[in-house]
């Protein structure tokens, strides 16, 4: 089943429970890049128009990798900073609050991505302003960066048979209601440090304005806000050759060093035995994200390499391969495979992807020898954990690497597969050229990777992640 529909928003009950909306005034991102790491303050304003005070509630999405440091809400002349509690006494708190008639703020993780804010009791006429802090590790493509600021939660398919989560069936979590069309935008501030270092600065997603005097270098939208109907995505573009580098963060009583490495260039090759493809043909990739996925597949399957196996399987609700056995990728496979791709669509229903990809990851391997999967999906399911665990089940045997697509793809669920297995991920943009994104894929799946990359240090220090996997040419932080 589906859930509900996909904007996001504030919406507010008063005591008769009736759902209002409470107009949130607009929402400001500033963003400080640092090497391969950034820090987000995201500040949403909020005011309730009605003359009763309400319970305001409010989810949306955050990176999957993005870690929270901060939360501050400001109401009226009051201020008040959150602190992290277990997720049931921080219930009752919250409602023990509103029962005694006091204002209130929760923020709970509903998934790894996707956050509820509830603020209690919020005054007639009054104004509430939100600022979470995060920080984050960019994705690395190649010698690039990519910041990616998320502004929508699409629908997440619940298979039929997904356990429940700590007792909540996962189609009944705390959801309020949605808008599927909001009137506020987006306004945003990136700071991005180390000017020298800079090549170009670029968004796939939205018309920018760069302002590269000085140092740190600031990006703007071109407008004064943007729509929020599609995630915004920069692309921090540096120069060829830079050093390995480290920074050094000093709090109290505790210091950070980001370590961003580059990895030595190998045009060695190491060819799997099979590389498998796996396209979402549900009903959610219809329009440009299904002719996306199949523009890669074609090429793709002309990059494929002499002496390896390979096979097209494509699912939904159910699933189906091309061929019940992989065959050698010659001229004569590929071109068969190219053809089949002319009559596909995303008629397929639903997400079930962890059927088809158990499938192909159980399938026996001889002795010493590898298979990758390249997944290519909106990532739209709610079991991402169940998926990641049966995509790193045969750890050096198999790996996966995925692509998202689409105008709000599912970055845990892309990242955490790719992640489990060894492999890599890409998420690609609306508007943006899938071709090159997917070939640089490709590279590494055809080349060579170093995995368990570890810093070495005294007792008392912690990395993340505790293993890193790398690939030649790349960088890793």
């Amino acid at each position: 089943m589906m859930e509900a529909a996909v904007a996001f928003g504030l919406f507010g009950t008063t005591k008769e429970e009736a759902p209002v909306p409470v107009p949130l005034v607009g929402v400001r991102a500033e963003a400080d890049i640092v090497g391969g790491g950034a820090r987000v303050d995201l500040t949403q304003t909020f005011e309730n128009r009605e003359t009763v005070a309400v319970e305001a509630v409010y989810r949306f999405p955050l990176p999957e990798s993005a870690a929270l440091t901060g939360f501050r809400a400001r109401v009226g002349d009051r201020v008040v900073m959150g602190r992290v509690e277990e997720r049931d006494r921080a219930f009752d708190e919250y409602d023990r609050a509103l029962e005694e008639g006091h204002g209130a703020f929760l923020l709970d993780q509903e998934r790894p991505n996707v956050f509820t804010l509830s603020v209690g009791n919020l005054p007639p006429g009054g104004r509430a302003e939100i600022t979470l802090t995060y920080v984050e590790v960019l994705e690395a493509d190649g010698t690039d960066l990519r910041f990616r600021l998320p502004t929508t939660i699409s629908p997440r398919y619940v298979p039929g048979d997904m356990d429940d989560e700590d007792g909540v069936p996962p189609g009944e979590r705390v959801h309020p209601p949605y808008a599927d069309e909001v009137p506020y935008g987006l306004t945003l501030e990136i700071r991005v440090h180390g000017r020298d270092a800079l090549e170009a600065l670029e968004s796939p997603t939205h018309p920018v304005r760069v302002a590269m005097a000085g140092d740190p270098v600031r990006v703007e939208f071109s407008s004064e806000r943007a729509a929020m109907d599609r995630d915004f995505v920069l692309t921090v573009r540096r120069r060829e050759g830079l050093p390995s580098a480290a920074w050094l963060v000093e709090g109290e009583g505790e210091a950070f060093v980001q370590a961003d490495l580059v990895l030595p260039r190998d045009d060695a090759r190491d060819l799997p035995h099979e590389i498998v493809f796996l396209l979402d043909c549900s009903g959610s990739m219809m329009g440009s994200s299904i002719e996306q996925a199949k523009r890669a597949l074609r090429i793709l399957l002309r990059a494929l390499p002499a002496g390896v196996r390979t096979n097209l399987y494509r699912f939904g609700s159910t699933h189906e391969a091309v061929w019940p056995e992989p065959r050698p990728a010659d001229p004569k496979a590929v071109e068969e495979l190219v053809s089949r791709l002319d009559a596909v669509d995303a008629d397929l229903g639903g997400t079930e992807i962890l059927r088809p990809l158990r499938e192909i990851v159980e399938r026996p391997l001889p002795d010493g020898a590898r298979r990758d999967v390249i997944l290519l999906t909106d990532g739209e399911v709610a079991n991402e954990r169940a998926v990641a665990k049966v995509a790193g089940s045969y750890p050096g045997r198999v790996r996966v690497f995925a692509v998202g697509i689409g105008h709000g793809p599912n970055d845990f669920l892309i990242r955490e597969t790719a992640r489990a297995s060894g492999g890599a991920s890409a998420v690609v943009a609306p508007g943006e050229r899938i071709e090159p994104r997917v070939l640089g894929l490709f590279g590494k799946v055809l080349g060579t990777s170093v995995t368990g990359l570890r810093i070495k240090g005294g007792p008392g220090r912690e990395q993340a992640p505790t293993e890193a996997t790398g690939f030649g040419g790349g960088r890793v932080v």
